[in-house]
């Protein structure tokens, strides 16, 4: 079976692992052709499953409920260099002049930089308490942003309203249900405080504490959070223009998810529609190609075998496939 020929393209150690000294370096496997079409789902990607699944078939080592989300971007990344991936091609539309562009960003430098020893950092407060901070999981974080996302796009849709007489009230409603999502979501990264030895780690009273605290205390903390969240991510990269020369500030992003609710909060309608379109149009076409080594492969490969190939095997295949014809077309034997 090819899934069980299937082997490590690299070994890795984890941001999470590293900040504490252990390193025990993970295995990493070239994504497959099931992966590519799970991360072009709009369902799996707006639940998040499809982070799940893809994780878990090219990092099998790894327990997706207790993965930490500092380490989301080194894993996504690595998949990518495990795929021969080793910049990052992105299409940008220049703020400047409109001219719209690809552009090749170096994947493996940037991943160089990403450092989760913020996370493990101590903040000492002015007055005298110890702050410990702890990274959430990507389970915790992947239902964070799914919560964020659905109230962005109500603040989308209520912009699009005609009728503006409760306008301002459904604005502040929700902008305070998104501080109380915030204040959950940052609270539960302190992992405890030390107070004249004494050590509080209760999460309801840590958010208690924390709320009662004045404004000067709590900027301390979530601008240390904030800090330990932008040390995992890739870093904004400033690119030239092709076109008028002038600098672009490019923020980047691996989460397949992340990626697909920023496009359907920025989206009109009609923008959804031919995005959604585009996604199952990419899905059928992978699944034709497919097919089309299954029958060229006379019974070689089965149809759950050719899920299983990777984009360098399917590509290794097409080529034989092509030199084949080709072979017959000289010799004029028939292709059956």
């Amino acid at each position: 079976m090819i899934s069980t020929c299937r082997h490590p393209e690299l070994f890795i150690n984890l941001p999470s692992d590293v900040a504490l000294n252990n390193h025990s370096p993970v295995s990493v496997y070239a994504s497959t052709a099931q992966d590519e079409i799970i991360v072009r789902t709009p369902d799996s990607l707006m639940n998040g499953l499809a982070m799940e699944q893809m994780i878990q078939n090219c990092c099998p080592e790894f327990q997706y409920k207790t993965l930490l989300a500092c380490d989301i971007t080194t894993i996504l990344g690595s998949i990518r260099i495990a795929n021969g991936e080793n910049t990052l091609d992105v299409y940008i539309e220049c703020p400047h002049c409109k001219n719209s562009d690809s552009y090749e960003i170096p994947l493996r430098q940037m991943l160089v930089n990403i450092n989760a020893k913020d996370w493990y950092t101590d903040i000492e407060l002015p007055n005298g308490l110890k702050v410990s901070v702890r990274p959430p999981t990507y389970s915790r974080y992947s239902l964070f942003a799914m919560e964020e996302y659905k109230l962005r796009k109500s603040v989308m849709q209520i912009s699009a309203l005609e009728n503006r007489e409760d306008y301002s009230d459904i604005v502040l409603d929700l902008d305070k249900k998104h501080q109380n999502l915030v204040l959950d979501f940052q609270t539960g990264c302190i992992y405890k405080i030390e107070i004249d030895r004494a050590e509080i780690l209760n999460q309801e009273h840590i958010k208690q504490w924390f709320s009662n605290s004045d404004l000067q205390l709590q900027k301390l903390i979530t601008d240390h959070i904030s800090k330990a969240e932008k040390s995992c991510q890739l870093e904004t990269v400033t690119i030239n223009c092709t076109d008028c020369k002038k600098s672009i500030l490019f923020p980047l992003d691996l989460d397949f998810c992340n990626l697909f609710r920023a496009k359907l909060v920025s989206s009109d309608e009609q923008q959804i529609v031919t995005y959604l379109e585009k996604l199952n149009k990419d899905i059928k076409k992978l699944e034709t190609e497919l097919l089309k080594i299954v029958w060229y492969m006379r019974g070689g490969v089965s149809l759950n075998e050719a899920y299983q190939l990777t984009t360098y095997q399917r590509k290794e295949i097409a080529k034989i496939v092509e030199d084949n014809i080709e072979l017959t077309k000289k010799t004029g034997l028939p292709i059956l």
